[in-house]
C-alpha cells in the first residue's frame, strides 16, 4: 500500500516503485486504486473478466465541469477529453485517469521501467502521470479499455459522479464532442 499526497511527481514516483516491485515479484496484474476513488464491490473481478491488457472505468474530475477522465491524443500527443462515448459496453481509448486501473502481465512486460514518469507533449507541456502512462502504452500499441457500466465516484469536497457531468453538460448545451 502506498499513499501519496496530491503531487504528480510523488504519485509518479510511488507508482513506479510499486511497478518495479510487481515486475520483480512476477505479478500477473498491476492494479492502481487511488484513495479518492469510490467504487462498488466486485469491480476488480469485473475488470478481470473483461480480460484486456489495460482496463479502467469512467472517472470524472472532482471539480466542475466534472469532465470524464478518458482521453485520446491529438497530433501533438496532447491528451484530449472524450466527451461522447458508449454508455453500455466497453470501448478503447488512448488513456484514462488511473483512479482504478488494471494492467495485465503482458502489458507490464511490454512497457518500460518507470512508465509513470512525467513526460511532455510536442507543445512542451508536461502531462500528468495518468496520460504519461497512457502514452507509454498507446505508443506501443497497447489499448486501454474503458467499461462505462462500472460506476465510480471521485472524492473531493463532494463525490463527483456521472450525474454531475450530465448536469453540467445539460446546462451548457451538451458541450460538444472533443477530438477523438
Amino acid at each position: 500500500y502506498f499513499h501519496a499526497p496530491y503531487d504528480c511527481s510523488s504519485i509518479s514516483k510511488g507508482r513506479n516503485e510499486l511497478w518495479t516491485m510487481a515486475k520483480k515479484e512476477g505479478a500477473d496484474w498491476f492494479v492502481t486504486i487511488d484513495s479518492d476513488t469510490v467504487f462498488n464491490g466486485g469491480t476488480l473481478s469485473r475488470f478481470l473478466k473483461l480480460g484486456k491488457d489495460i482496463m479502467s472505468g469512467v472517472i470524472y474530475m472532482r471539480k466542475p465541469p466534472f469532465l470524464p477522465m478518458i482521453f485520446n491524443f491529438d497530433e501533438k500527443y496532447s491528451p484530449q477529453n472524450i466527451l461522447d462515448f458508449p454508455q453500455d459496453k466497453p470501448f478503447p481509448v488512448h488513456c484514462s485517469g488511473e483512479g482504478f486501473m488494471v494492467v495485465s502481465k503482458k502489458a507490464m512486460d511490454a512497457l518500460p521501467d518507470n512508465p509513470f514518469d512525467i513526460i511532455a507533449d510536442l507543445n512542451g507541456l508536461q502531462m500528468g502521470e495518468d496520460p504519461s502512462f497512457g502514452w507509454q502504452a498507446h505508443s506501443r500499441g497497447i489499448e486501454t479499455w474503458i467499461d462505462p457500466t462500472i460506476e465510480f465516484g471521485h472524492k473531493g469536497s463532494m463525490i463527483a459522479t456521472k450525474k454531475h457531468w450530465e448536469h453540467v453538460r445539460a446546462l451548457n448545451g451538451n458541450m460538444g464532442n472533443s477530438k477523438s
